[in-house]
């Protein structure tokens, strides 16, 4: 059995040591595009929060959706991939399926890694590895990246929807970590399902950064108000899964 912690404490010590990693991760909405499953929410929702919603029926978003879905078939070493648990008592999500996609499953961790139970160690360890590294974000335009607790050299912004309409980014992201000078950077993403196919194409041709899916572990921050509810003590907050696998 996994332990949220435990997970959470590997993941920091390898950025505190400069050993990288790439760290994509599977929600429940990431699990609907796999499947092709309608997602849908208010508009205003979606608008107010920078989030995003999916409609298979939609031939251009069925494209994305699939293309995306090709990222969580790809294994390699220092890849990870963060998913719902296989089984556990306190999730309403079961990742068995996904699960059992893998033949490394040591490479297989808990998708709420930053939040949830283990909100506020990210939020005072994080900062303190990041102490000193180049720190690249990509996630929403409207972001304000300089009230994040670590300096970040570099914001590549989105859309909301990214997933739809910002894959073009991916070649900005590999021309930028291929120019950067002997430095080890940390590429935190935070761009929904985009996120998860950006990590994989760049790992694919760039082993020497980190690339993490941070989420919204510091959405309070860089929009100025909770976004989630881990964020205010409520659903998620101190829930920690137990990551069975029989």
């Amino acid at each position: 059995m996994k332990d949220m912690e435990d997970e959470l404490d590997y993941f920091l010590e390898r950025i505190k040591d400069g050993d990288p990693f790439a760290l994509p991760r599977w929600g429940d909405g990431e699990i609907k595009l796999l499947k092709g499953v309608e997602f849908h929410r208010n508009p205003t929702d979606i608008a107010n929060n920078r989030l995003w919603d999916f409609d298979p029926s939609d031939s251009q978003q069925l494209e994305a959706a699939q293309k995306i879905a090709t990222s969580i078939q790809y294994e390699d070493e220092d890849l990870f991939h963060g998913m719902p648990c296989p089984k556990c008592s306190v999730c309403y999500v079961s990742g068995q399926e996904q699960y059992e996609l893998y033949e490394n499953k040591d490479n297989l961790t808990f998708v709420s890694i930053f939040v949830n139970g283990n909100h506020e160690e990210t939020q005072r360890r994080l900062p303190q590895v990041l102490r000193g590294k180049e720190v690249i974000f990509v996630g929403h335009h409207s972001a304000d990246v300089s009230r994040l607790p670590f300096p970040v050299s570099k914001h590549f912004g989105v859309g909301t929807n990214a997933w739809l309409n910002d894959m073009d980014i991916l070649e900005d992201l590999k021309a930028y970590l291929r120019d950067l000078e002997g430095d080890t950077a940390v590429a935190l993403f935070a761009c929904g399902p985009l996120s998860n196919y950006l990590i994989a194409e760049i790992w694919k041709e760039n082993k020497s950064a980190f690339l993490i899916d941070i989420g919204s572990a510091f959405d309070v921050e860089i929009y100025s108000r909770p976004t989630r509810g881990f964020h205010s003590g409520k659903s998620g907050y101190g829930k920690y899964c137990e990551w069975i696998n029989e």
